[in-house]
């Protein structure tokens, strides 16, 4: 069963035949979780593992293997922004950001199901608000130039996460938004 605070309380799921689903986005994952999740999710398909853990140390021999990952921070930021130019996937204002997101001003301080607002021009939902989303990045200064797609350090002692949750104000639930966190924390 996932830690998640709000799916505890019974809410978010559905039934589909004879299965039960889950619609609300888990929360509470730390960034070490999610590349276990990535790992686990890869075997469970027949593929090839994508990270190497060892207790805390988490490290990739092959950028260019099979399994299921986190992304890099830059095609997170890519996702987010739908190819735009903007500060977000619809445009640089936040006034339509309540079409495309849950956040700080319209949750209700608490998750909503995945895919209940607009999908930005990539066809992706929740890529503002509703939870963070972990990329593989530790916090690093990147430099003003020159680096397309990094791939981040293997070792660091803060991950990024970006998109903004449901408690974010608009401001940083912007596609270019980063924040960071011990990648052993879990937050709701």
């Amino acid at each position: 069963s996932a830690p998640s605070y709000f799916s505890a309380k019974g809410e978010g799921k559905a039934k589909v035949g004879n299965i039960e689903t889950r619609k609300l986005p888990v929360e509470q994952v730390s960034w070490l979780d999610a590349v276990a999740f990535c790992n686990a999710l890869s075997v469970k398909e027949g593929l090839p593992q994508f990270y190497t853990i060892d207790g805390v140390k988490v490290s990739v021999s092959d950028w260019n293997g099979k399994g299921y990952r986190l992304p890099t921070e830059a095609e997170g930021e890519y996702a987010g922004r739908a190819g735009k130019p903007a500060r977000y996937s619809f445009g640089d204002e936040a006034g339509s950001l309540g079409e495309f997101a849950w956040f700080g001003g319209n949750s209700d301080n608490r998750t909503h199901p995945v895919g209940e607002k607009t999908a930005n021009g990539f066809g992706l939902y929740d890529m503002h608000g509703n939870v963070w989303e972990w990329c593989w990045d530790g916090k690093v200064d990147y430099g003003a130039a020159g680096v397309v797609d990094p791939h981040g350090p293997d070792e660091a002692p803060f991950r990024v996460d970006r998109g903004g949750g449901w408690g974010s104000a608009a401001l940083n639930a912007r596609s270019v938004f980063r924040s960071w966190l011990t990648p052993d924390y879990r937050v709701d």
